[in-house]
């Protein structure tokens, strides 16, 4: 089997000084908390499900802003290595940068990254098995379908016009990158956002997707898969979010799905309840601590 490496990027967005940074280039709108904070630490948890559910990974890189690094990582370990912008960025015009668009542009460029590997945010979980094939089979990579509101975007669908309607819809799981495509089009893509995100800016990987699509390189996952197999969920305030989440949260300890989003859409007062709700899950679901974390055992 050939070689797969992982890359993540995280921000701890509580950090004193990287919100002295973000104060120091931002505005109001800019200063978005659900972007930057870490109050769940999912990197912690989606690292264990990574080590559990795909092993097969060969490296793990983590993308952070310097100098931060998580202060319950093992750094020492040899499988994983933190990455910070400058040491990938060499386009100096966009340092710094609080965009994840614009940091997106670069992650083909850390030294030693494998020509073909996994990218996954943060908010990513695996509750089940999850292989190779499940992002790349007979030569085609593996593309689901979803979200529903990306097929009004007319700042899409322009760059491929002549796709199906349904070829537009977006997923928000882990994805197999090509070095060589990557490369390639973000030459062709230059983001209007440098230091934050930019409402008129187009995400490379929206963008890397609906390439693989035109130019036959992907294979459409069928509605079964992205039916069992991906579970999108959006944590928000209030009681209706907070039941809806304990539900979820049942469901996916029951089915199992491969994928888990854990998106925050909390704001700027994150709700107790909900906060308390997803630890506990998280807790219950990935209660081993992975050898990627300080004063863990060896496996």
């Amino acid at each position: 089997m050939k070689h797969i490496d992982a890359v993540y990027t995280w921000v701890n967005g509580s950090d004193s000084d990287y919100q002295k940074e973000l104060k120091k280039y931002g505005k109001a709108a800019d200063l978005n908390p659900e972007r930057f904070r870490d109050d769940l630490h999912t990197l912690k948890y989606s690292l264990r499900s990574v080590e559990k559910y795909m092993p097969w990974v060969r490296h793990i890189y983590i993308i952070t802003f310097r100098p931060q690094v998580p202060d319950w990582l093992n750094t020492k370990h040899s499988k994983i290595s933190i990455v910070h912008h400058d040491e990938i960025f060499d386009e100096k015009k966009y340092q710094p940068t609080f965009n994840s668009d614009v940091i997106e542009r670069f992650l083909h460029l850390i030294p030693g990254l494998s020509d073909e590997f996994i990218y996954i945010s943060d908010d990513f979980l695996l509750t089940s098995n999850v292989y190779p094939e499940d992002f790349q089979k007979n030569g085609k990579i593996h593309v689901l379908v979803d979200d529903l509101d990306y097929l009004f975007r007319a700042p899409i669908r322009k760059f491929f016009p002549k796709l199906p309607y349904w070829m537009h819809y977006e997923p928000h799981i882990p994805f197999l990158i090509v070095k060589s495509i990557w490369e390639g089009l973000r030459k062709e893509y230059h983001p209007v956002g440098v230091l934050f995100r930019d409402k008129r800016d187009e995400c490379l990987f929206f963008i890397y997707r609906r390439y693989l699509l035109a130019h036959g390189l992907a294979q459409v996952g069928s509605f079964r898969y992205w039916l069992f197999h991906k579970f999108f969920l959006k944590l928000k305030n209030g009681l209706f979010p907070l039941l809806e989440a304990r539900l979820y949260f049942f469901l996916v300890s029951w089915l199992k799905p491969k994928f888990l989003t854990l998106n925050d859409d909390l704001r700027d007062c994150p709700d107790n309840r909900i906060i308390s709700n997803t630890k506990h899950f998280l807790e219950k679901e990935y209660p081993e601590p992975s050898e990627f974390e300080l004063q863990a055992k060896p496996k």
